[in-house]
């Protein structure tokens, strides 16, 4: 157990192997804010931990060589947050996006920290929104769109736009 002040301000208090961060340990902000408490493996986040950012977003999940790997939920300052799977330190596979009230905002595919594939999302009052194929982050491909639970446009989209 050991204490290390760093020429940036940053302020490491855990655990130690070798000279690295090893084992459980908390990394504070100059301002004495945490920045990250959880497990580090040879200097990097790696196993369980918690990262705060400045603006009050932060990140509860599984690292693996200091990115986010595994289950993981990411709580936005405004509310919003996003439960599921990260790769390489962005969301990946089917994952959902809330609301600050709690109900669905989005569900369903993620590719490289965007909606890609199969999903739907839905008004923050819970009522389906879209329900279709998504292209980073765009609706593409096949999809309804709906409004108060009224198919209003079933056809193509390409790159957000209906297809004409």
């Amino acid at each position: 157990m050991g204490i290390l002040t760093y020429a940036n301000g940053l302020r490491y208090m855990g655990n130690w192997y070798d000279g690295n961060r090893h084992g459980q340990g908390t990394m504070f902000q100059a301002n004495g804010n945490k920045y990250y408490e959880g497990e580090w493996r040879h200097g990097m986040r790696h196993g369980k931990g918690i990262f705060y950012w400045p603006n009050g977003d932060r990140f509860e999940g599984n690292w693996f060589n200091d990115l986010r790997e595994g289950f993981g939920i990411y709580y936005m300052a405004n509310g919003e947050r996003y439960e599921g799977p990260w790769q390489n330190g962005q969301c990946q596979g089917v994952g959902t996006c809330y609301w600050p009230n709690g109900n669905v905002m989005y569900h369903g595919e993620w590719k490289n920290g965007t909606m890609h594939g199969k999903g739907k999302s839905y008004n923050s009052d819970g009522s389906l929104l879209y329900d279709g194929e998504w292209k980073e982050g765009l609706r593409h491909g096949r999809g309804t769109e709906y409004n108060m639970g009224v198919v209003i446009y079933e056809g193509e989209w390409k790159n957000g736009l209906k297809a004409q």
